[in-house]
């Protein structure tokens, strides 16, 4: 190890500019990682809303418990809490004598491309409610006083109508806030939609929707967005994500970003 070595000095002029640089080299790129679009930047605040999550992943087929490609890598899909055997991220509601089930099918969705959906069998009873319920991403933030714009899609069993109640609850089941009255489901897909009042904040609610009547009901696409987003845009991201960003100033966005030649590539 050498000894005596002089000390290095670094001289700053402060009052001299350095070099010129473009603005465009400074940048940002949007990577969907731990949720930081779905469940994130974008606004939507139900999860699985399309009943899609319960597709196993393209390129991948079920080997010793996990999902592998050719390459034997595991896509992690049942660690992050995903299943071709339910599903993903909602639950069924029943109390007292009332019985509800739930399950996804496969086809007779809204499009083609939205092929999955839910069907509902519910039985209510006077002293209890059937339904299904979403957690959200972790929980669904709802704030008091705010509006949270909603709309779903649904059809029904024969002589089935409705109603469908639909409001955000707590978990233990206390309302957070006011309720939207979904009637006239008939035999074909009709979408459906209202606006939900905050009437508590809780960071960890869920959205119940609660079957009023006998008999069986189809869901897709079940979607809540806060109505304040960024720049008022429907369906947009959240203001407090994308006003931080929006403030970087950023000369440009790299999409995707990261890479996949370390895994996957099999």
């Amino acid at each position: 190890m050498a000894s005596g070595a002089e000390s290095a000095v670094i001289a700053i002029n402060g009052a001299k500019a350095g070099p010129e640089i473009n603005p465009r080299m400074y940048g940002i790129f949007l990577e969907e990682i731990n949720h930081g679009v779905d469940g994130g930047l974008y606004g939507e605040l139900v999860r699985n809303r399309a009943f899609e999550d319960s597709r196993s992943p393209e390129g991948y087929t079920f080997q010793n418990g996990k999902f592998r490609n050719s390459g034997g890598f595991d896509s992690g899909f049942t660690r992050y809490g995903y299943t071709t055997n339910g599903v993903p991220f909602w639950s069924v509601i029943q109390s007292g004598a009332a019985k509800a089930t739930m399950q996804v099918e496969t086809t007779g969705g809204i499009t083609p491309e939205s092929a999955y959906c839910l069907r509902v069998d519910a039985e209510p009873a006077a002293d209890g409610r059937a339904g299904v319920a979403n957690e959200g991403f972790f929980g669904i933030g709802v704030h008091e006083g705010e509006k949270y714009h909603l709309s779903l899609h649904a059809r029904g069993s024969e002589n089935f109508k409705g109603p469908l109640v639909v409001r955000l609850e707590d978990a233990n089941g206390a309302a957070c806030s006011d309720e939207v009255k979904i009637d006239s489901i008939g035999a074909d897909w009709k979408k459906f939609e209202g606006v939900i009042t905050g009437s508590k904040t809780d960071s960890k609610a869920r959205l119940v929707i609660e079957v009023g009547a006998k008999g069986s009901v189809w869901l897709d696409f079940v979607s809540l967005f806060p109505t304040k987003t960024w720049k008022d845009r429907p369906n947009g991201l959240r203001p407090d994500i994308a006003d931080m960003i929006a403030g970087l100033r950023p000369g440009f966005v790299r999409f995707p970003g990261g890479c996949v030649v370390e895994a996957g590539s099999g």
